[in-house]
């Protein structure tokens, strides 16, 4: 199988880039095809932590653009990617990309909400900003903007969740929250996979089992998406879409 990994930034220090890495990794392993399409590259020298048989592609601002869709689909017909595993999965701007791109193919899209259920930077930032202002003309404002935004990702998450095969949290406990902050009514395809980087950064206690059993934890995850894989083909060759 040959699965395609999408970000806005790749390689880059962070955990999602540190997750993206070690599924690409370990599916090779597995013998599968891995591609990591990303928007932003600012440290290609990370690219040394990924296994030779994983390529880069680069696409470039803004997110939507003709040519972004143009050559994501042409990377999907040409390397025969059988999976798109979206790990920027809030914006809906990053699905809209994806599936004009697998239009007319096989291909299936996962997206990946790697954070909160029922908030994001967006919103954080604009809250921080509304309690730090004392002007009652500029406080209402600033309350307007940060309603429009938190209507905007709410609308996001939902667009999400409706245009693609599964959309994966980080925990089980974070289905119920995630569909009342957006409104979701159906959730069948909203599941959970458990984050495979829980190393801690307390050198003094850290325990080299502690890093086994990160380790193992990377292992876990890839288990997950094998068993989104395998559902995936076989509704495949029975003939659903």
């Amino acid at each position: 199988m040959n699965i395609l990994f999408f970000y806005r930034v790749y390689p880059n220090y962070g955990g999602v880039e540190v997750v993206t890495t070690v599924l690409a990794n370990r599916f090779i392993k597995d013998g599968h095809g891995v591609i990591i399409a990303s928007i932003e590259q600012p440290h290609i020298e990370l690219a040394c932590q990924l296994l030779p048989d994983v390529k880069l592609v680069k696409l470039d601002y803004p997110v939507c653009s003709i040519k972004n869709m143009r050559k994501l689909h042409r990377l999907i017909i040409n390397e025969k990617i059988d999976i798109i595993i979206n790990q920027w999965g809030l914006p809906f701007m990053s699905t809209l990309l994806c599936r004009v791109a697998i239009k007319r193919t096989s291909c299936k899209l996962i997206s990946v909400l790697h954070g909160a259920p029922n908030t994001s930077k967006l919103i954080i930032k604009a809250r921080d900003k509304c309690e730090t202002v004392y002007n009652p003309f500029l406080k209402y404002i600033y309350h307007a903007i940060m309603y429009l935004k938190e209507e905007l990702v709410k609308a996001s998450i939902r667009y999400n969740c409706s245009h693609c095969e599964k959309y994966v949290l980080l925990s089980s406990h974070f289905i119920k929250p995630l569909s009342d902050y957006a409104h979701i009514k159906r959730t069948e395809n909203i599941i959970a996979i458990g984050n495979p980087v829980t190393i801690p950064v307390y050198f003094e206690e850290w325990e080299l089992k502690q890093k086994r059993t990160a380790l193992s934890c990377s292992e876990r995850k890839a288990r997950g998406f094998r068993r989104i894989f395998c559902t995936i083909i076989r509704r495949r060759r029975c003939g659903f879409r």
